[in-house]
C-alpha cells in the first residue's frame, strides 16, 4: 500500500484524530524515522508511504502494531467499556533481537485487560516475551493439537 497515504494505512477509515495516529506511532517508536525534525504531522500524515523514508522490515510490523493502536482506540470510544481482540500473527517473525522486546512491552502497555491470541512459529519468543502475561500455550504439530501449557508451566 506503499501508493496511500500514512494516515490511510493506519486508519483507513479516516475516523481517528492526527493526535490518535502521531501517538500510535510514537508508542511503536517509527515517529521519529518518519517525521525527522522537519515536517509537520499533517504533512506527514497525507503524504504517500512511498515518499516517506523508507520501511525496513521491522518498521513495517510496528506500523501494523500502530495501526491496532489507533483501531483499539476507535472501537474503545464508539463502545465504552469494549475490550477488542487482538490477534498478532508472527507480529516478531522479522524483528531483530533488540525490537522484538519493543513490540512485547507496547502489547503489556496498551492492550492490558485485552484478550490477545498469538501466532509465533519462534518459540523463542512466546517463552521470553509472551510468558510473562500469557494465561496458556497452545502448540500444535502437523495441523494436530500437540500440548497445552498454562500460565509458568
Amino acid at each position: 500500500m506503499t501508493s496511500a497515504t500514512l494516515r490511510f494505512n493506519l486508519d483507513p477509515g479516516c475516523e481517528a484524530s492526527d493526535e490518535v495516529i502521531v501517538d500510535a506511532l510514537h508508542q511503536v517508536h517509527v515517529w521519529q524515522h518518519l517525521a525527522g525534525e522537519k515536517m509537520d504531522a499533517r504533512t506527514i500524515l497525507n503524504a504517500q508511504l512511498s515518499d516517506l523514508p523508507i520501511l525496513s522490515t521491522g518498521h513495517s510490523q510496528l506500523l501494523c502494531l500502530a495501526r491496532s493502536i489507533v483501531r483499539k482506540h476507535i472501537v474503545c470510544l464508539a463502545a465504552a467499556g469494549a475490550r477488542p481482540i487482538l490477534l498478532l500473527d508472527e507480529a516478531t517473525a522479522s524483528l531483530d533481537p533488540e525490537t522484538e522486546p519493543l513490540v512485547y512491552d507496547v502489547i503489556d502497555e496498551v492492550f492490558a485487560g485485552h484478550t490477545i491470541l498469538v501466532v509465533a512459529h519462534k518459540m523463542g519468543s512466546p517463552s521470553g516475551g509472551l510468558r510473562r502475561w500469557a494465561n496458556m500455550f497452545v502448540h500444535l504439530r502437523d495441523g494436530r493439537l500437540e500440548r497445552v501449557d498454562y500460565g509458568d508451566t
